[in-house]
């Protein structure tokens, strides 16, 4: 099924320019994965993507998952509330001191409280802690509907949109 959306691509490029309370929540904690798991960025990927039309990777195989978890460049976070997961994000370090906020999300169950405004600080700081000059992301108009006025809030600039008409495969 042919569908029509909005991709808006988005950066930062000043840590300044967050404007949004870095601290942590006593509730909120974030661990990074130490070691290659594919399972894991598979699993969330599904599970969060699946109510946000994500298709991008949703017929890889497990040797996909896997050369793609196994990136040096690849940071995988996941996010727990009150000690049970909640969501994820990637992020990607490119080339030119850049940091790609490849995928950012959490489980249904977890939306509406305030949580993602949390993640996306947490990312942007770490994006910069880490050396990034310049942090980026997409979304698009299928996204969770608070996504792109989060990222806005959060000090992120659109720098371009795009209509695009895609094929998606039936659920």
């Amino acid at each position: 099924m042919i569908r029509e959306y909005t991709a808006y691509y988005l950066e930062i490029t000043d840590p300044n320019d967050v404007t949004i309370d870095q601290s942590i929540s006593e509730n909120i904690q974030f661990k990074r994965l130490t070691d290659p798991l594919p399972l894991v960025n598979q699993s969330f990927y599904l599970k969060i993507g699946s109510d946000w039309n994500w298709i991008d990777r949703k017929f890889w195989t497990i040797d996909q998952w896997q050369a793609y978890a196994n990136q040096t460049e690849l940071e995988t976070w996941i996010v727990h509330y009150d000690g049970l997961p909640a969501g994820y994000f990637e992020l990607l370090h490119e080339p030119k001191q850049t940091v790609q906020i490849a995928y950012l999300g959490l489980f249904s169950e977890y939306t509406g409280k305030g949580i993602g405004k949390f993640i996306t600080g947490f990312a942007i700081h770490r994006a910069f802690t880490s050396g990034a000059k310049r942090v980026w992301l997409s979304t698009c108009s299928l996204d969770h509907p608070a996504a792109l006025k989060t990222y806005l809030k959060c000090g992120f600039k659109i720098v371009r949109d795009k209509t695009v008409r895609k094929d998606f495969p039936e659920k």
